[in-house]
């Protein structure tokens, strides 16, 4: 299993359907499969008696076989932004030999305000500092730099302006890095992911994960609105492109 993962706004979706085209690979929608093992993982680790009597390792690979039951596709895909958690990570390391995370990234302040002009909020500063889709990105965000702190060989960062603009040597890139065949991929046409997340669209409108016919490489993007307080820091950007040891 190979694992994708990101933070929000930063194309992932996008990203799903191209690397769908393949006929050697699935990529799953959205699921709570990384979550789960996330949290099943942590209490392992914190829980003294549990790691004293019980086989972690065959805990989580019963967990992951039965959320996916059919792997049979040569390259798979499970999505979930928790994969890049430490815990997550460390816990797939004790079932696979190979721990291999593909991690979407865009600029802060870029990722905030496409949040801005999804969910076009009444009260902008409310919005940054207490809502939803804010807290979501702070907490991948963070949860994405402890990962890679920790685990720095075994994430692929795919840098959100490359892989518009550079759609084809990204995606080459990817390939290298699971070790797959280079796949020539088109940029129009592109097929819908079945992203369907009804709480969220509720709230947000459903073009939350709704894709353009052709990938768009349009990088001119209004962060103004955004405070120069909230621009964290891209800690992807000196990254060297990942290899698993």
């Amino acid at each position: 299993m190979i694992f994708l993962s990101g933070i929000p706004r930063s194309c992932s979706t996008l990203l799903s359907s191209l690397l769908g085209q393949r006929p050697d690979t699935v990529v799953s929608t959205t699921s709570s499969l990384g979550t789960l093992v996330m949290k099943a993982n942590f209490e392992w680790e914190n829980t003294p008696n549990l790691v004293k009597h019980s086989n972690g390792s065959a805990v989580f690979k019963a967990m992951m076989d039965a959320y996916h039951p059919d792997q049979s596709a040569k390259y798979f895909f499970d999505k979930s932004r928790d994969w890049s958690d430490p815990y997550a990570m460390a816990a797939a390391m004790t079932v696979q030999d190979e721990v291999k995370v593909i991690a979407t990234v865009r600029p802060y302040a870029e990722c905030a305000a496409s949040f801005v002009r999804l969910c076009k909020p009444d009260d902008l500063h409310k919005f940054l500092h207490d809502s939803i889709p804010m807290e979501h990105l702070r907490l991948t965000y963070s949860t994405l730099h402890l990962g890679y702190l920790r685990f720095p060989n075994n994430i692929h960062f795919v840098r959100h302006a490359d892989l518009v603009t550079n759609t084809q040597n990204t995606l080459d890139g990817i390939s290298d890095f699971i070790g797959a065949e280079r796949f020539t991929h088109r940029m129009t046409e592109l097929d819908q992911v079945g992203e369907k997340d009804e709480d969220w669209e509720r709230l947000w409108g459903s073009a939350l994960h709704v894709l353009k016919p052709e990938v768009d490489d349009n990088l001119e993007f209004d962060i103004t609105m955004i405070p120069e307080t909230m621009w964290l820091p891209s800690f992807w950007d000196d990254a060297p492109i990942g290899t698993v040891h």
